[in-house]
């Protein structure tokens, strides 16, 4: 049956009607929803660093050592959400300009034989992410102690600081043993200013004291993702 022209003009108008009810509705939640603006930073700019981390705000001069404990450190169980770089003991190269003479401890560790005592390894990680945890793979079997640093390089003005320290006071073994800094986090990388190194001086020159590795392990949040994929 074909609707007479009233009964078309009415349904029409009652369509109508009820569709524009829906658009101001939509338009009233929309226009009540928090926005969010976030403004570019100008060319060449860095973003700036979460507080606490290393900027002309804050001082990043040495920290306080970790207290050495008198035997080895548990190592930390992996926890997810959390990345991890590990390296070998061969990754640690002599310090400074007067080259040591290193020997493979086997496994790949190693050990000095003569030279500087200190032996550093260059840490690789993305600017932005929060250090979490190091670990040091080493071994101790004589009464001098093996001493290890967690720091940066500042070019700028030639000079290293540290962010953690410690050493293997009261460890005395000839198995591979560990010493562990943690931290909520211990820094955030920023490679715009600095360069991070993991640092180990081994006072003995022979294989009582050896250096088997390291395990570094890293966040990466949300306001750091921006400069991981810059």
């Amino acid at each position: 049956m074909i609707p007479k022209p009233n009964s078309v003009r009415l349904f029409t108008f009652v369509l109508v009607f009820a569709l524009s009810l829906g658009f101001a509705a939509g338009y009233v939640l929309l226009s009540a929803a928090p926005v969010r603006v976030v403004e570019a930073a100008p060319s060449g700019a860095q973003p700036p660093l979460p507080s606490g981390e290393p900027g002309p705000e804050n001082n990043h001069g040495p920290t306080a050592p970790v207290a050495a404990s008198a035997s080895p450190d548990a190592v930390p169980p992996t926890v997810p959400g959390t990345l991890y770089k590990t390296y070998s003991g061969t990754s640690f190269t002599p310090h400074g300009t007067s080259a040591s003479a290193t020997a493979y401890a086997g496994g790949g560790g190693v050990y000095r034989t003569d030279g500087v005592t200190e032996l550093d390894c260059l840490l690789e990680l993305p600017s932005g992410v929060r250090v979490t945890e190091v670990i040091f793979y080493f071994r101790d079997d004589s009464a001098a102690t093996v001493d290890f640093w967690f720091a940066t390089y500042q070019p700028d003005i030639g000079s290293y600081s540290n962010i953690a320290s410690t050493n293997s006071a009261g460890v005395d073994t000839n198995a591979i043993v560990t010493r562990v800094f943690s931290g909520s986090p211990l820094t955030t990388i920023d490679n715009t200013r600095y360069q991070y190194l993991l640092e180990v001086a081994l006072n003995e020159t022979n294989s009582s004291h050896a250096i088997f590795g390291a395990r570094v392990g890293y966040v990466i949040s949300t306001t750091s993702l921006p400069l991981i994929l810059r």
